[in-house]
């Protein structure tokens, strides 16, 4: 059955005589039902009522016979929640006033029975009534106005219920009309604030009150050069008399608002005008009375150019020479033939502009677009073939290491991979730079591999196959070093040339729990690579960690604290992360099989990305309600993360650096070992569905884990818990058009019974007393209580995953400068726990949240 919510207020009548007539005792009846948070022209309609009721009520003689009754007002779904707030008495008027701010609107819609009491109140059948209502809907509680009008009408002496009915149908106010008509009232349809008003006062006030004297019309003047390039920032003075919210705005011929700047204490003011030529009006718009200044502005041809090569090779770098409108959101753009975008660079990083050519022959079309999305420049490019080669013996013998020359792109995330031939399975990898060998050990288990060369992470633009086998195969003949290392560098058996520039910092420490050791530490390069033969070691132990700098390549690492030694092997990556935890080594160790970390309850966690696409940053969230901060790294990472946490539940996300959104995602329950829980995190698996055939819900995830959402309007990104949907996400405005920072929306489970569970986002206004609130990255996120622990799980992932793309720079709430592990905000990832939201002076925390909080009956 379609939920019918009901409304406001009503307000007083003076029956019909002279001006001068005394007007009959009169008792307000208030409907205080969950759908007076509906708006009408942008506004809720209980704001509206409170506003109107309270200047109607102002204009009343003081001697007049006022009272208040509602219903609705105290519980949900409760036929009986009527109360008489104000027993009908003179001068009751500023209480009333008071009385109606400070209403709930939960309920149902008790209409009659409510005007049936009222009547009772005034003494109906002994001296002249009047009840007037004011409702937004029908009655809800089985009760027929029609019959209590008539019934009221034969037993009152002089009996009068006028009916307003606010935002209603015509077809809706046929059915509570005839609550009026049968006792001589009258119904008035108000379809919005002025018209409630005229009603109220039609109704209410013994006599019209004077007009009030108009204000003084405001005046402005604006002054801006007569014409200025498509595109530029034009700089606007004016001079007025300023009000909060005062805009300056361009329109086209149509009247169409294309460009607009707040009025500050900037002045002039600047206004990017957009890249149209044509003909435009400056405005000046004034918060209450509208446009109050104009000047016209012709928008003239802006210069835009791009200087590039005609050719370049597929893969390279160019350098591009442009001229364009230079906005915050300018971008030169690569497409190909069929005008989708495969590469493009933001002006705003330089001039020239450096841009990465795809590895794809052809031709191809490079744009500049005004505000990342106007194309309003073009030029053609041809790309012609890309150099790629790579030098590797044709068998090795299994467990050996084989050296990889290379020519390639040398472009980001560049990497060459060794892979079975069979079934593509990748046995190892590393990253490409400045044309550096690369190092490979092959696998135990013979047969037929191949290295790729896998261009930015992506393609595969190379292949060099190689045979492993059993028996050793004789090396190939060196030729002699024909380098001769200078001073300040240092010369590798083969003779490759490397300087103090190559070495990369790196840091390394123990796997020592919760014990802290002194550790003597030590390394030396796996043998067959072009590193210097020199080991590097300390003198003495110290804690850890300890940083050192290493040339790029594979080493074996040891450290000694007496009784205790670490031991494992490294690859040093130039550019990468290069923080390595050495595990405790039982073999080497006299303290035999004791590991340090036997007994700290902990879990050793070491997360790789499936498939790999470049360096991630990762993070790890408590969603089981354990007592501790979310995990994450601080720089992204290539290969293994390793952390440790503590058991129970956990989600875990991965985003690449090319991007705010989530590419790798898992939930796991980890239980307490002491041995490294290795877990390969793969994509997620599942979109939020559309949910149109689920009352008021925008997407919905039946999936069994958590669903990727993402709102191109708003630029929401989530992860929507499994068995959740979410309304339509909105961004607030206030009645001058000031939009809120992050977008609104609420979150509802999807089961029959959902027990009134609910979690919102960014809500206008939330009542402490239905649950507690967290400040999250992109504003407040707050849950209705008590919750289940499922309910729990799925609110502790909405806070972790709600974020903006592109990402901004969201207000630093308070305490949010604290850090958790890994650098990151402790507001952003710290367990969840109620925060009570705290109000400021002189407002209701009663008024809720927004229309779609209404509860459904």
């Amino acid at each position: 059955m379609r939920s019918l919510f009901t409304g406001l207020l009503a307000a007083l009548f003076l029956s019909s005589g002279t001006a001068h007539a005394e007007a009959p005792r009169t008792i307000i009846v208030m409907d205080g039902s969950g759908s007076m948070w509906g708006q009408i022209d942008g506004r809720a309609k209980l704001e509206i009522a409170r506003e109107t009721v309270a200047k109607v009520l102002g204009t009343l003689p003081p001697d007049q016979e006022l009272g208040l009754m509602a219903y609705g007002h105290r519980t949900k779904g409760d036929c009986s929640d009527i109360e008489l707030i104000v027993p009908p008495a003179k001068g009751t008027a500023g209480v009333i006033g008071e009385k109606v701010y400070s209403m709930r609107f939960l309920g149902k819609t008790p209409l009659s029975a409510a005007v049936r009491q009222a009547a009772e109140a005034l003494r109906y059948g002994e001296e002249a009534a009047t009840v007037v209502l004011v409702t937004d809907g029908l009655e809800t509680c089985n009760a027929d106005p029609c019959a209590l009008g008539r019934e009221l009408e034969a037993a009152g002496l002089d009996f009068t219920a006028h009916v307003i009915g606010f935002g209603l149908t015509k077809e809706e106010g046929t059915k509570v009309a005839c609550l009026a008509k049968n006792t001589g009232g009258r119904y008035i349809e108000a379809s919005n604030a002025n018209a409630l008003r005229d009603a109220l006062a039609s109704t209410v006030t013994a006599q019209s009150p004077p007009p009030a004297p108009k204000p003084a019309m405001p005046s402005a003047t604006l002054s801006a050069p007569d014409s200025a390039p498509a595109g530029s920032v034009l700089a606007v003075g004016f001079t007025a008399t300023k009000n909060a919210f005062d805009y300056v705005y361009l329109l086209d011929t149509k009247g169409e608002r294309v460009a607009e700047a707040a009025v500050g204490e900037q002045n002039p003011l600047s206004l990017r005008l957009p890249f149209e030529p044509g003909s435009y009006e400056l405005v000046y718009s004034n918060r209450s009375a509208g446009i109050i200044a104009r000047r016209p502005l012709a928008v003239t041809k802006a210069e835009v150019m791009l200087k590039a090569p005609e050719s370049a090779p597929a893969g390279s770098l160019i350098e591009i020479d442009w001229t364009g409108p230079a906005a915050e959101h300018d971008s030169i753009q690569l497409l190909d033939a069929t005008g989708e975008r495969v590469a493009d660079v933001a002006v705003s990083d330089g001039n020239p502009a450096t841009l990465r050519l795809p590895f794809t022959q052809g031709r191809f079309t490079l744009v500049y677009s005004f505000n990342n999305q106007d194309p309003i420049f073009s030029r053609p490019i041809s790309l012609s073939e890309g150099k790629v080669t790579m030098t590797a013996p044709g068998r090795a013998q299994v467990g050996s290491e084989v050296t990889i020359t290379w020519v390639g792109p040398d472009a980001p995330y560049d990497n060459i991979q060794l892979v079975r031939q069979s079934d593509g399975e990748r046995i190892s990898y590393d990253y490409v730079k400045a044309g550096i060998p690369l190092t490979f050990r092959m696998p135990d288990d013979p047969g037929l591999y191949e290295f790729l060369y896998v261009f930015g992470d992506r393609d595969t633009i190379a292949r060099r196959p190689i045979t492993v086998v059993l028996e050793k195969v004789e090396a190939a003949p060196t030729a002699e070093p024909t380098e001769v290392a200078t001073a300040g560098a240092s010369a590798p058996q083969d003779g490759t040339l490397l300087t103090p520039q190559d070495l990369t910092p790196i840091t390394v420490q123990a796997d020592t729990g919760t014990m802290e050791l002194n550790i003597v530490w030590s390394a030396v390069p796996a043998p067959g690579q072009h590193l210097p033969p020199e080991a590097w070691a300390m003198n003495e132990g110290t804690p850890d960690p300890v940083e050192a700098e290493f040339f790029p390549g594979v080493y074996d690492v040891r450290g000694d604290a007496g009784d205790t030694v670490f031991a494992g092997r490294i690859t040093v990556v130039a550019g990468g992360a290069n923080h390595f935890v050495i595990p405790y080594s039982p073999a080497l160790s006299p303290a035999g099989e004791d590991s340090p970390r036997a007994a700290d309850g902990l879990v050793t966690l070491q997360l790789t990305g499936v498939p790999a696409n470049g360096a991630i940053r990762w993070s790890a969230y408590p969603i089981g309600g354990q007592n501790t901060l979310a995990v994450g790294s601080t720089d992204p990472v290539r290969g293994t993360w390793e952390t440790r946490v503590d058991a129970g539940m956990w989600l875990i996300i991965g985003r690449q650096t090319t991007g705010a959104t989530v590419s790798h995602m898992t939930l796991k329950k980890l239980s307490p070992s002491p041995n490294p829980q290795q877990i390969a995190v793969g994509p997620p698996a599942y979109t939020a569905r559309a949910a149109t055939e689920i009352n008021g819900l925008e997407s919905a995830c039946d999936s069994p884990d958590p669903c990727l959402y993402r709102d191109a309007a708003t630029g929401l990104n989530l992860l929507l818990p499994s068995g959740w949907g979410m309304e339509p996400p909105l961004v607030m405005e206030t009645a001058a058009g000031v939009a809120a920072r992050y977008a609104s929306t609420i979150f509802l489970p999807l089961r029959p019974n959902r027990n009134e569970t609910m979690i919102a986002l960014n809500a206008r206004q939330w009542d402490a007393m239905l649950g507690p609130c967290d400040n999250i990255s992109i504003g407040v996120l707050c849950r209705t209580e008590p919750m289940s622990e499922p309910d729990l799980q799925a609110y502790r992932i909405l806070a972790a995953t709600l974020d903006v793309s592109p990402p901004e720079a969201p207000a630093r709430a308070p305490n949010s400068t604290a850090t958790a592990e890994g650098g990151m905000p402790a507001a952003m990832i710290k367990a969840i726990g109620g925060i009570e939201v705290k109000r400021p002076d002189g407002f209701d925390p009663l008024e809720i949240l927004a229309p779609q909080l209404s509860v459904t009956e």
